[in-house]
Order: C-alpha cells, then sequence, then structure tokens
C-alpha cells in the first residue's frame, strides 16, 4: 500500500478572494519597498495580487502585517491554520485586542498607563512640555485661575526686553495675543463672565509701538508749555487762574490761617494708597511657586487621563513597547518585594 497524502490545511479560495479584495482598496495599506517606491503608481488588481501572493506564502508574516486590519468575520478564515505555531499566536493576540477579557482589559490598561508616565517623565526631564509657557498656551484658561490672576502684569510686558532682538518680541507679542484670544474664547465657554485680566489691562496696545512715544511726547511739551506760561502771560491773570498760588500771596499780606505751609494733601499719597491696594492680590515668589507646584500637577494629571490628545499622539505612547523598558523594573522590584514580604 502507498502512503496516503494528507493535504495540509490551507483558507479556501473564496476566503482568500474576500479578504484581499478588501484590504486591496485601503488607501494607506502597507506594501513592500519595491511596490512603494515605484514610479508608476500601483493599480488595485496588482495590490490584490500581492496580498493573495503574500498570505498563501506566508500566513503568519501576512496576519503580522496585515491583522490589525483585518474584522472577526475575516479573522475566522485564519483558523483552519491554527496548528501553525506562529499563525496561532497572532490569532490569539488579535482575538484579544479585538474582545478582551476583563481580566485583559485591566492589564491592557495598566500598562497603558506605565507607558504615559514613563513618556511624561520623558517630557519632564526635557524641560520644555511642561514649562509654564507651553502649559499656559495648552490651557490659558486653567494657567489664569490657579497662577495667572495672582502674578504682577509686569511677568508679561509686551514690551521690547534688553538683548532681545526683534523678531523674538514680534513672536512673544503674536504668541501673547493668540492666547489672550484663546483666553477669552475658553471663559465663554465655560459661562464665565469675560472682563479684561489685570495683565490685559496694563499691557501696552501691541497694535501701535509708536503710542507710547506719542504720549511721551504730547506730555513733555505739555509739561513745558507750562512752565513757559507765566513769563508770557499777565501775573495778576496768572495768579487768578490758579486758586492755590493766589491763597500762597495773600499769606504774604499777613493774613492768619493762609501760610503757604499748609498744603493740599498731595496727590501722589493717594496714587501710593491705590498702588498698595492693587498690588495687594499678587502674590510672593514663594506663594506663586506653590500655585505653580498645583497647576503643574494638574497638567501632568490631564495628561495621563489622555485629555492632551490635540497636542500628543496616545496611539504612538499607548502602544510604544519601547517605553515599558522605563518602568518595568521598578514593577520587577515591587514584585520581588512583595514575594519576599509574604514568605
Amino acid at each position: 500500500m502507498g502512503r496516503e497524502f494528507v493535504k495540509s490545511p490551507e483558507i479556501s479560495g473564496d476566503g482568500i478572494d474576500m479578504i484581499c479584495e478588501r484590504l486591496s482598496r485601503m488607501p494607506d495599506l502597507y506594501l513592500p519597498h519595491a511596490l512603494a517606491t515605484r514610479a508608476d503608481p500601483v493599480s488595485q488588481i496588482e495590490r490584490k495580487d500581492h496580498l493573495a501572493n503574500l498570505l498563501r506564502r506566508d500566513a503568519a508574516v501576512f496576519l503580522e502585517r496585515y491583522g490589525k486590519s483585518l474584522n472577526s468575520v475575516e479573522l475566522q478564515e485564519f483558523e483552519a491554520l491554527q496548528e501553525d505555531y506562529e499563525v496561532n499566536w497572532h490569532l490569539k493576540a488579535l482575538k484579544s485586542a479585538m474582545n478582551p477579557s476583563a481580566e485583559e482589559q485591566r492589564s491592557r490598561a495598566a500598562t497603558v498607563q506605565n507607558r504615559r508616565l514613563a513618556f511624561m517623565n520623558r517630557l519632564v526631564q526635557d524641560g520644555q512640555y511642561f514649562s509654564e509657557d507651553s502649559m499656559r498656551m495648552r490651557s490659558p484658561l486653567m494657567h489664569y485661575e490657579h497662577v495667572g490672576q495672582f502674578q504682577d502684569p509686569a511677568v508679561r510686558d509686551p514690551g521690547v526686553r534688553p538683548g532681545e532682538r526683534f523678531s523674538d518680541t514680534l513672536i512673544r507679542r503674536s504668541e501673547e495675543a493668540y492666547i489672550q484670544e484663546r483666553l477669552r474664547e475658553e471663559r465663554v465657554a465655560a459661562g464665565i463672565p469675560v472682563e479684561e485680566p489685570a495683565e490685559d489691562r496694563n499691557r501696552i496696545d501691541e497694535e501701535s509701538e509708536f503710542e507710547e512715544e506719542y504720549d511721551t511726547e504730547s506730555e513733555d511739551e505739555e509739561q513745558m508749555a507750562q512752565a513757559e506760561q507765566p513769563t508770557r502771560e499777565n501775573p495778576t491773570d496768572s495768579r487768578a487762574s490758579h486758586p492755590g498760588e493766589a491763597q500762597g500771596h495773600a499769606s504774604e499780606d499777613g493774613r492768619p490761617g493762609e501760610t503757604s505751609g499748609e498744603e493740599p494733601p498731595h496727590t501722589s499719597e493717594g496714587m501710593s494708597g491705590e498702588e498698595t491696594t492693587s498690588g495687594s492680590q499678587y502674590l510672593s515668589h514663594a506663594e506663586l511657586a506653590d500655585k505653580m507646584e498645583d497647576f503643574t500637577r494638574l497638567m501632568q494629571e490631564k495628561f495621563l487621563s489622555g485629555m492632551d490628545s490635540e497636542h500628543v499622539d496616545y496611539g504612538h505612547i499607548d502602544n510604544n513597547a519601547a517605553l515599558d523598558d522605563d518602568w518595568m523594573p521598578e514593577i520587577t522590584r515591587d514584585a520581588e518585594e512583595k514575594y519576599f514580604e509574604e514568605d
């Protein structure tokens, strides 16, 4: 008797055609270097032929490259090949990702959090992402509520700073204008009455760089005109137009109670009182440091919870196994300590 020939299991032709037909129409389909760099565009038929040839030749490599793009019905076609160790390993991993158990979900969530924490620690060490300027740019309202309203407005002075290039000044002013617009939008969205923050009330008008110089020149001209006025006008008229001066001359005539020493309260004292009152809302450096620490902690919690998707790619972070190297030694050490404690 001759040896009985046992046909190796394989995916049906209809199954291969169904899988490759759908995948070949995907716009972002991965293609090997020879096809991807070809001068002529790759047709849909050529893409389908490439997929079918790879699937028949090496199903494990096919699952490794395109398994995440398959649906549950298409994965069922690979059940015929589950005796192949590599194919079976990919099938289990793909099915687990598609329909994870409660334990797998908990394990996956822990892994994701550890990877985000590892990535965040790298950002902290870099010093840029969690700097005050960067965090304020991302969350203007949160910064204002926790830190900005307690800061001296001079910190955000848009004026030219010593040694700063003019281009850097323009960039800084543009960024400040963007932040203020975002702040207003976030206040409106949160239902908070929109009112000019202290830092806006005191900052220089960015639309005219010469307005301050013009005002200064006008004040100088007015002071010069007042200094020259007594020499041009009649002294009697001058005294009549300035009651304070008339009282001073009356005291020279010996009238009691009208001496030149009795001056009205100086206006600078009133200004000083106002400045002290308005300045009382600003905190000291030590108090601001505490506020800044709280704000940074909230921003880091926001990052870990996945609310920074506008600025970072969480998909890349959560699936980056290389980040496990940052926290795996700590997990191993904790497991060892727990083992010896139980022992």
